[in-house]
């Protein structure tokens, strides 16, 4: 089993998507940094059949969180009651897990 990493930058944020090896595929991870921000998603749910489709994703997953991550702090700021909130992971059935 192999693990391959692909580095990139977008919008400040130092991006790290990480590709598991697993028997019958490849599992994602990705790691956004900002400073000492740190963000880590994990896709537990799908198993991608090789490096260049979960480098895909990744890519794809990383800039959705990033876009975001930038709309939570700008709405924080222009409401300094609205709190820090993520999206919630969505189950295969289409439901809030």
């Amino acid at each position: 089993m192999a693990s391959l990493t692909f580095n990139y930058s977008y919008r400040g944020f130092d991006v790290m998507i990480v590709g598991y090896e697993i028997g019958g595929g490849w599992r994602l991870a990705v790691e956004l940094k900002k400073g000492k921000r740190v963000e880590l998603l994990r896709d537990t749910a799908n198993v991608y059949p090789d490096f260049a489709s979960l480098r895909s994703m990744g890519i794809w997953t990383a800039q959705l969180k990033i876009t975001a991550l930038e709309q939570s702090e700008s709405s924080s700021a222009l409401d300094p009651g609205v709190s820090d909130q993520h999206p919630k992971p969505i189950a295969k059935s289409g439901q809030p897990a």
